[in-house]
């Protein structure tokens, strides 16, 4: 597998020319005058979302472990927002539709337990919308549990399935998720996070996997959409 961001097939998101005629044709169901407007006032926004995510997925690989997670979280971010961009013109309707739409429930308030913890997926935001927009996928409303998300993870670690056969989840959607919830816990609770990384426990070694060998995996599926379709 190529090394994300560096495929010639994602170099027209850094030409504003080109990703204005990609978004004249994606907005091509509205007025024509409406869908001009849409695509110049776009056009810019989409190459700063795509140079943020590449930037930021760079740095990622230059820093320790307190701010890796964070780093990758919001490369991918972006990524869905583009998605979301290039698939959506009324995107975003309302301003809750630029959240996250995750949310961590901790076992205990103060701290952060990384088997026991719960992420929900909340009904607005970004991750509910993308998971619709791009798989018909309906996550909102959804709670996974941390132990859940390796384990998924886990199972789907050498899979080249897009979608897992007997859950029908997409198989990125978990791990979307999986970088949220360690976003969180990196920032604010460093103490476990680091307690986590030093434990020699299954879940730890997944941690590691995660972050070591799935996360190019991770952005290549973010970055499939944009790829030529002989290159996807």
């Amino acid at each position: 597998m190529m090394k994300p961001f560096t495929s010639p097939s994602v170099d027209w998101l850094r030409s504003e020319p080109f990703i204005l005629r990609r978004l004249k044709d994606a907005y091509r169901d509205i007025p024509e005058k409406e869908r001009l407007i849409c695509a110049y006032r776009r056009a810019p926004q989409a190459r700063h979302w795509f140079e943020q995510s590449q930037t930021l997925y760079a740095e990622s690989k230059n820093v320790g472990w307190y701010a890796k997670p964070t780093l990758l979280y919001y490369a991918a971010y972006a990524l869905m927002r583009l998605w979301l961009l290039f698939t959506r013109a009324d995107y975003p309707k309302r301003q809750e539709e630029l959240a996250h739409g995750l949310a961590v429930k901790k076992l205990k308030p103060k701290r952060f337990v990384l088997c026991d913890d719960t992420i929900r997926v909340k009904h607005e935001g970004t991750f509910p919308l993308y998971s619709a927009s791009r798989y018909q996928y309906k996550s909102a409303g959804e709670n996974w549990k941390v132990a859940e998300l390796l384990e998924f993870i886990q199972k789907h670690e050498r899979s080249d399935r897009k979608v897992a056969l007997k859950t029908g989840i997409p198989v990125l959607l978990p791990h979307l998720i999986f970088l949220y919830y360690t976003s969180h816990l990196s920032r604010y609770d460093s103490e476990r996070w680091m307690q986590v990384l030093s434990q020699e426990e299954e879940s730890s070694l997944y941690v590691y996997i995660f972050f070591e060998r799935l996360i190019p995996g991770v952005f290549h599926d973010l970055l499939t959409p944009f790829y030529r379709a002989s290159d996807r």
